[in-house]
C-alpha cells in the first residue's frame, strides 16, 4: 500500500495577494455534480498515482490522479446513506488500498481490487462521524477507530488481517467529538488516540488493542478538526486544532501525553480543517487550515521550536469543507486537494507550480443557432446534448435554438448535458 496523505455554477478563483502566492502555483477548479464535503488522497485506482476521493450524500467519487497534478473524470460509488468520513488503508495485506467508509450508523469497506473499489462489509457502529486507522494491538493488521457526534464514545474495529473486522468495541471519552488522531502520544511506542470536539479527550494505548480511561486535555475545548506532529522537534507527538472564529491551537506535548497549554494563532474565517506538512522543505512542520468563513486557506510556516509565523492565505472556492495534502505530481514537496461545497468543486494547489487544467464542460452560448451548429459548438466544449424540446416562438425561426440550460459560461464535469428548447416557428 503506498499512502499519500500527510495527515450547479463553479466560482473563478482568485489568488490572494500575500505571502502564500509565493507556496502555490496557478490553482486547478474541478467543477464536481454535486457538492462535496469531504476529500482524502490515496490510490484508489491502484496505478501508483494519489487519487482525490470526496463524498456527497451517499456517493463517493474517485478523481483519478495522472502523476502530474491533474486529474481524470470522476468515477461514482454508492456507498451508503449520509457518508460522513472516509480513511484509506490495506485492511487485507495485499499492498493495494482499500478504504472504509463512516455512514450513518455503519463502517463500510471496500476493497481495492483491479483498479476499483469493489464494496465489502458493514459494521455496525454509533453514529460515526469519523474514522481514522492505525496498527493499534500491533499485530501488523490496521484496526479502525470512529468518533460519534452523537455519544461520548470512541468505536475501536480491531482489523482481521483479511480485510474484515471484528465487533466494534466503545470506550468511554470527555464529550462528543467530531475528529480524532490515532498515532503514540507518551513515547511508549504504543498507538493512544486523541478525539476532539466540545473536549479534547486523550486515551492511553495499553498495548494489546484496549485503552485505559481517558484523560482530559484542558487546553482542547472546542477544537473541529484534529491533527498530530512533531512540531517542536523534541520526539514528542503534538497536535494542533482547528477552533473558535478565526484560531487554529497549538499544542505542545509534554512528554507523556498530556498536553498542559495551548497556544492560539490567527487564520481565516471559521476554520474547518487542519493539515501539517512541511510546505517549505526546510525541515519543518508547518500548519495548514482550510476556512469555511473566508473561502481560503492559511499557512503558517513553522519557526522550528514550536511556533509559527504570521498566516498567509491563498484563495479557493466557495465554502470549502476539509483539505487533503499529498505530493501530488512527483516533485517530493507537499501540495493541497481542498473541497468547496457551494462551488461544487475540488481546488488543486500544487507547491511551486502551475496545476494542470482540467478538460471541463464549458457551456457555450447557442441560442438563435441552428441545431447543426449547436450540436458542434456544444460537443468542442467537451459537453454532451441532453434531449432537445421543442416550442412554438414568434420570434424564433423554426429549427433554430428559442433557450438553453445550464446558463452561457457554466463550468461543469467533462460530458455534463446541455438542454435545449428548439424552434418550430410559428404556431398556424
Amino acid at each position: 500500500m503506498r499512502t499519500f496523505a500527510a495527515a450547479a455554477v463553479t466560482a473563478g478563483l482568485l489568488l490572494v495577494p500575500l505571502a502564500a502566492a509565493a507556496d502555490f502555483g496557478r490553482p486547478a477548479e474541478i467543477p464536481l455534480a454535486s457538492q462535496p464535503e469531504t476529500v482524502v488522497l490515496g490510490d484508489a485506482t491502484q496505478d501508483g498515482s494519489a487519487d482525490i476521493l470526496t463524498t456527497s450524500g451517499s456517493t463517493i467519487s474517485v478523481l483519478p490522479g495522472g502523476g502530474d497534478g491533474s486529474f481524470g473524470r470522476r468515477i461514482d460509488y454508492v456507498a451508503g446513506t449520509n457518508v460522513r468520513s472516509t480513511v484509506f488503508g490495506d485492511w487485507d495485506g495485499n499492498g493495494a488500498d482499500d478504504l472504509a467508509v463512516a455512514t450513518e450508523g455503519a463502517i463500510t469497506t471496500f476493497a481495492g481490487t483491479g483498479g476499483a473499489l469493489v464494496r465489502q462489509r458493514s459494521y455496525p457502529v454509533p453514529a460515526p462521524v469519523f474514522v481514522g486507522a492505525a496498527d493499534v494491538d500491533a499485530d501488523g493488521n490496521l484496526d479502525l477507530v470512529a468518533t460519534s457526534p452523537a455519544q461520548a464514545t470512541v468505536s475501536v474495529l480491531q482489523g482481521l488481517g483479511d480485510g474484515t473486522f471484528a465487533p466494534a468495541i466503545g470506550y468511554g471519552i470527555a464529550g462528543a467529538a467530531s475528529s480524532l488522531v490515532v498515532t503514540d502520544l507518551d513515547g511508549d511506542e504504543v498507538v493512544d488516540i486523541a478525539a476532539a470536539g466540545s473536549e479534547l479527550s486523550i486515551l492511553l494505548g495499553i498495548g494489546d488493542g484496549t485503552f485505559g480511561p481517558y484523560q482530559r486535555a484542558p487546553a482542547g475545548a472546542g477544537l473541529r478538526s484534529l491533527a498530530a506532529d512533531d512540531l517542536d522537534t523534541d520526539g514528542n507527538t503534538d497536535l494542533v486544532g482547528a477552533r473558535g472564529q478565526n484560531q487554529v491551537a497549538v499544542l505542545l506535548n509534554s512528554g507523556d501525553g498530556a498536553f498542559p497549554a495551548a497556544a492560539s494563532y490567527q487564520v481565516g474565517g471559521t476554520p474547518v480543517g487542519v493539515a501539517l506538512a512541511d510546505m517549505d522543505e526546510d525541515g519543518t512542520v508547518d500548519v495548514v487550515a482550510v476556512n469555511r468563513g473566508s473561502n481560503d486557506v492559511s499557512v503558517l510556516h513553522a519557526v522550528g521550536d514550536g511556533t509559527f509565523g504570521a498566516q498567509s492565505r491563498v484563495r479557493v472556492g466557495r465554502t470549502p469543507t476539509a483539505l487533503a495534502v499529498a505530493d501530488l505530481n512527483g516533485d517530493a514537496t507537499s501540495d493541497l486537494v481542498v473541497s468547496n461545497r457551494r462551488s461544487r468543486s475540488m481546488t488543486v494547489l500544487l507547491n511551486g507550480a502551475d496545476a494542470p487544467q482540467p478538460v471541463v464542460c464549458l457551456v457555450p452560448r447557442v441560442t438563435r443557432r441552428t441545431l447543426t451548429v449547436a450540436r458542434g459548438m456544444i460537443a468542442r466544449a467537451h459537453c454532451t446534448l441532453a434531449p432537445i424540446r421543442r416550442n412554438y416562438s414568434k420570434r424564433v425561426k423554426r429549427g433554430r435554438v428559442i433557450a438553453q440550460s445550464p446558463a452561457p459560461g457554466t463550468r461543469l464535469p467533462e460530458g455534463s448535458p446541455v438542454a435545449l428548447v428548439l424552434s418550430r416557428g410559428r404556431r398556424r
